[in-house]
């Protein structure tokens, strides 16, 4: 049975021989901005631990790269490109009429797409592609906010949207027109890749919380540009993915209307929804059960799989059959050499239902 045909069968409601499972992080840190060599990173990950989906993990800032965004490049192995901590494209209020916009087919966006076409091509429609795309606000954040600011806000408040909502609301008349710029370029871009052959999207927010000062603002700033951008791909797809990221001041309600087949967030933190509590409001698709931070840890090999196993169990008790098993964002370099054992637990749940 391929990925996909799995996948299918999850998505109609049949069963499947396991629980289905996919991991997701920045491997390929070092070779990220080069389209031949993200692509046969990302190939040889996928071949290695066979998950039943490829989640693209682009660098974070590929849709602003040509915005003259200043990025740091990883130091070593173990870190992820950076934004300038000193420099943003948007000093002033006069610099968003200097601003270069993206452009489909140029520059970074024509990278992604070459590096994406690759991936689909190695796997001829065996294995489920999804390519990432934030919503129009997380792509405005990078120009806008330091990484410094944003993370002194988090720890103050758990995260940074109250700052992201002052912003906006004090440069709103040269904000809304580069939102809804990249709100179109999103939804451009999405059905370019369904042409180039990816079976979906990983449709990514990290503002879907109550930090907001109302619910319209959020619906004005935000979910107006989700509904548009997911709607315009809907049934085009085998599976568009949406991940609330975030682990603080959650609201799933405000989301679960979005059209897409399954949600991820991440469900093992105390302060989150449990599996449970979304699957009493909703029938989708959940992906998650698994501690990324903790569950892939450890020196006893029998005993990470002991605790793998139990979550497993655990979460196909919580969400029921229409679960894929995974973290609840990405994994860390270091969770990474531990995916075998992972792997080795999918594998026994195969040969249980045989």
């Amino acid at each position: 049975m391929t990925h996909t045909q799995r996948l299918q069968l999850l998505l109609d409601g049949k069963p499947v021989d396991r629980p289905l499972f996919a991991g997701w992080g920045h491997f390929m840190n070092l070779v990220d901005r080069d389209a031949v060599q993200f692509a046969q990173a990302t190939i040889r990950l996928q071949e290695k631990f066979q998950f039943d989906f490829v989640k693209v993990m682009s660098n974070p800032y590929y849709m602003v790269e040509d915005t003259g965004l200043e990025l740091c490049p990883p130091p070593d192995a173990l870190h992820t490109v950076t934004r300038s901590p000193t420099r943003l494209p948007i000093q002033t209020p006069q610099d968003w009429e200097r601003l270069p916009l993206p452009q489909l087919h140029k520059g970074a966006l024509a990278r992604e797409e070459e590096a994406i076409r690759r991936i689909v091509d190695a796997f001829q429609g065996d294995t489920p592609v999804l390519a990432t795309i934030y919503t129009p606000i997380m792509w405005l954040s990078y120009l806008v906010l330091y990484s410094g600011e944003m993370a002194r806000e988090e720890q103050q408040n758990g995260c940074f949207t109250a700052l992201l909502e002052r912003f906006l609301m004090q440069q709103e008349h040269q904000v809304v027109p580069v939102l809804d710029y990249f709100a179109e370029l999103n939804q451009q871009y999405m059905e370019e890749l369904i042409k180039v052959g990816v079976s979906g999207f990983f449709y990514c927010s990290e503002h879907i919380r109550d930090a907001w000062s109302s619910p319209d603002a959020f619906a004005y700033f935000e979910k107006r540009y989700d509904l548009a951008a997911l709607g315009a791909v809907e049934g085009k797809c085998q599976m568009n993915l949406l991940h609330v990221c975030g682990t603080q001041r959650l609201r799933m309600e405000w989301a679960l209307d979005y059209p897409v087949e399954a949600i991820n967030w991440d469900d093992q933190e105390a302060e989150t929804p449990s599996l449970a509590e979304i699957r009493e409001q909703t029938d989708r698709i959940l992906v998650g059960g698994l501690d990324r931070h903790r569950d892939l840890e450890g020196e006893n090999p029998e005993q990470i799989r002991r605790r793998i196993r139990e979550k497993v169990i655990r979460a196909t008790t919580q969400a029921g059959e229409k679960l894929i098993v995974s973290g609840g964002c990405d994994w860390s370099i270091s969770a990474s050499h531990y995916f075998p054992l992972w792997q080795e637990v999918m594998e026994e749940f195969t040969r249980r239902s045989k």
